[in-house]
């Protein structure tokens, strides 16, 4: 099965053209970033492939498929043409050669994001210098691209019509649209696809981030700084990692809101403040002094049990209010 890849960078898209299925679309990378971010060594393993038989096929095509997404990797690879035929002319011994083909791409590209993204060892070099170091490091002389042809060109007529544009309004086109060139990547290879997804997002720059949240890879297409991925949280099916993890840290505010210790740091901090910013404003001077005064004896009645945390957190919630 052939697979056909065409990347444009400038919308952030990922054209994947299987002639079976027709044209499907995806952020650039996600399927790349999908396959490495599986847990396979829950799903394969060399132990596991040797072992291999028909009753498992298609669970682990479905392992594979489910863990990241719907991603369009088994495809690539031919295996569901073995095993969409009689389950009496299963070949077992090609779907271990595949399999184990997948499993050594696997573990290739993951250790190259690893190098390339997360390698605190040359903390100033960028993910493309790295990937040059690499390839020097292990002596790797060139790498192999798929077939690569010209798709698609960056003109498109203001009319539609059958009849030849004429060259006036050729050259109108290209002054008002930036011409640009898709390439086209033609992969008969699961180690193919990914060479050619890895490149793309090496050298244009594209960051790659592991999630705080459920520790997988993402893409930051906007925003570099971002913490968090768009995909289904492990603790909440019904939240994103990014909307579970900001409901959590608002979560743990509310926590230390019970907590006297930090709601009092908290208000003395802010009432500091204000009084610096205003040094000439005799109100904000004095409602600190009445606040760390009346604090310090909340204090000594805390530690002598005739007051207790519940009545001062009430307080100073009460203080902060006034």
């Amino acid at each position: 099965m052939i697979l056909n890849s065409r990347f444009d960078i400038k919308n952030d898209k990922e054209i994947i053209n299987i002639k079976e299925y027709g044209d499907t679309v995806f952020n650039i990378g996600e399927n790349f970033i999908n396959f490495i971010s599986l847990d396979m060594e829950s799903i394969l393993s060399d132990k596991f492939i040797s072992s291999l038989s028909k009753k498992n096929c298609k669970e682990i095509l479905f392992k594979i498929t489910t863990a990241s997404d719907g991603i369009i990797i088994p495809e690539i690879i031919d295996i569901n043409v073995l095993i969409d035929k009689s389950s009496e002319t299963i070949n077992i011994q090609q779907i271990k050669k595949d399999l184990t083909e997948v499993l050594k791409a696997y573990n290739k590209f993951k250790d190259l994001t690893e190098f390339c993204y997360f390698n605190n060892e040359f903390k100033n070099a960028t993910p493309l210098q790295k990937y040059i170091y690499y390839l020097h490091k292990f002596k790797i002389e060139e790498v192999i691209l798929p077939k690569q042809t010209i798709n698609s060109f960056g003109l498109k007529p203001i009319k539609a019509s059958s009849k030849l544009i004429k060259s006036d309004d050729i050259l109108v086109m290209l002054k008002e649209n930036s011409p640009f060139f898709y390439f086209c990547y033609e992969c008969s290879t699961i180690e193919e696809y990914l060479t050619a997804s890895f490149l793309e997002l090496i050298k244009n720059n594209y960051n790659i981030l592991k999630c705080k949240n459920c520790g997988k890879y993402f893409i930051a297409y906007k925003r570099t700084d971002t913490l968090y991925c768009d995909r289904i949280s492990p603790q909440d099916v019904l939240k994103t990692c990014k909307k579970y993890a900001i409901e959590q840290t608002w979560l743990e505010k509310i926590k230390d809101e019970t907590d006297w210790h930090c709601l009092y740091r908290r208000v003395y901090q802010s009432l500091q403040m204000k009084a610096r910013r205003n040094e000439g404003h005799k109100p904000s001077k004095q409602k600190f002094e009445d606040f760390k005064k009346e604090a310090k004896e909340w204090k000594k009645e805390i530690k002598k049990h005739h007051k207790t945390d519940e009545e001062f957190v009430r307080w100073l919630q009460s203080f902060r209010k006034k």
